[in-house]
């Protein structure tokens, strides 16, 4: 595998896509605000004149206060409390109160939880004493259900829960919205509060009813290929997901693809009816890849390269930890060797100084014995030479062989964070 790290020229194609599926920004919950049928008006007096009063819009009634003049049993305080509907569908803090008698400051409430709002009121009634055919607004409860499921319902007791006189001079009634919330009152009011009764609100979704978005989700990487004059941008395969929910098998009608080299796009050409799209060859070396952008109807996949290319960034540099590892070892398995090498030259001279202090200078053999000394001297000195040099191979061999380990691993981590590789060399 040595021959692979050596050559002229080396192009790396790198074949990137993420699904950057173009699925419409959610929009917040967009509320439409339509009249519904009133509750019953509950009273029986022509004193006053007649109201409508209502909340601002955007706003949903969550409670009521009332006041009440013992002596003749009627409401001379009435006002009701309007709460903010949030753009997420929910009720928010912000909220207003609407009065409509004010002939007693002092007011009782009777109001909803957070989170809820009303659907009606219960309304005590309680006879003229000096008329028994007129019947006065004498208290109000409020009836709430939750803002987000009107199926929720929570009732509340009467706003002051007083009763100066016998149960039968009193009659209980309700004025309820059969659909939606409570957004006003209407009835008739002067020095007390005559009758009066619900006006009602529904509030849907603008998007309610209508079938979610179509959108592209690309499912395989396009390809890029090479021939003797063109780059080849292939497609990749797609999944056409009808109304968000039903998978189909993408139709394709245009493709945009852009050859990008280093992060920068060096063409671009659009093609309908195929898969491929080609490019002049460049000489000029770098990292290619294919950038596309798929169109089905009115939905768009888009292949992007930012996000692949910090994941490629981040496998390069653990290859090149990788390399500078491999480096480190081969230059400290070389130094070891020198060492042991120094060592040995050391002990060889060691060896032929000790030979020679114990020669017989005047013995026949003298120089024959010298000559020895150094011929074994000039031999050790070969071996461990010899040795040194096999070492240095055998660490050269270590080093390529963990350069060619790293550069396999390398290309499996491409593949595994799904990048397609192409390498090319001459």
């Amino acid at each position: 595998m040595r021959s692979i790290l050596k050559g002229f020229v080396r192009l790396i194609a790198l074949m990137i896509l993420i699904a950057s599926i173009s699925i419409p920004s959610t929009v917040s919950a967009a509320l439409i605000q339509k009249a519904a049928p009133a509750g019953a008006k509950w009273g029986k007096s022509d004193g006053g004149g007649p109201f409508t009063k209502t909340c601002p819009a955007g706003y949903v009634a969550t409670g009521v206060a009332v006041a009440n003049a013992e002596s003749f049993g009627y409401t001379t305080g009435f006002a009701f409390t309007c709460t903010q509907i949030l753009e997420d569908g929910t009720l928010g803090t912000a909220a207003t109160t609407i009065t409509q008698v004010t002939n007693s400051p002092s007011n009782s409430p009777s109001v909803c939880a957070s989170g809820y709002a009303l659907v009606g009121v219960r309304v005590l009634l309680r006879v003229d004493p000096n008329n028994a055919a007129v019947y006065y607004v004498n208290d109000l409860g409020a009836n709430c259900a939750k803002f987000t499921d009107r199926s929720v319902a929570q009732n509340m007791t009467m706003a002051r829960n007083v009763k100066l006189g016998a149960n039968n001079e009193y009659q209980d009634r309700d004025s309820s919205c059969s659909s939606g919330f409570v957004t006003g009152f209407d009835g008739r009011s002067g020095a007390g509060l005559d009758y009066a009764g619900v006006m009602c609100s529904t509030f849907t979704d603008e998007n309610e009813g209508k079938p979610s978005p179509s959108y592209l989700i690309a499912k395989e990487l396009p390809k890029i290929s090479q021939n003797t004059t063109s780059f080849v941008c292939t497609g990749g395969e797609f999944v056409f997901m009808r109304y968000g929910a039903f998978e189909e098998k993408a139709a394709i009608t245009e493709r945009v693809f852009q050859l990008m080299r280093d992060g920068v796009s060096v063409g671009s050409v659009t093609v309908v009816g195929k898969t491929e799209g080609s490019f002049p060859k460049s000489a000029i070396s770098g990292t290619y890849y294919c950038w596309e952008q798929a169109r089905q109807e009115n939905s768009l996949a888009i292949s992007e390269s930012n996000s692949r290319i910090e994941k490629i960034k981040e496998i390069t540099r653990f290859y090149k930890q990788e390399l500078r590892k491999a480096s480190e070892t081969r230059v400290r398995s070389d130094e070891a060797a020198r060492q042991a090498y120094l060592g040995a030259r050391a002990a060889a001279a060691r060896k032929a100084d000790e030979a020679r202090d114990v020669i017989v200078t005047a013995a026949d053999d003298f120089y024959a014995i010298l000559r020895g000394i150094g011929l074994a001297y000039s031999n050790d000195l070969a071996d461990s030479r010899s040795k040194y040099l096999a070492d240095k191979a055998k660490n050269e061999d270590l080093l390529n062989a963990a350069r060619e380990q790293a550069l396999v691993n390398y290309y499996k981590a491409l593949e595994t964070a799904g990048i397609s590789i192409l390498v090319t060399k001459s």
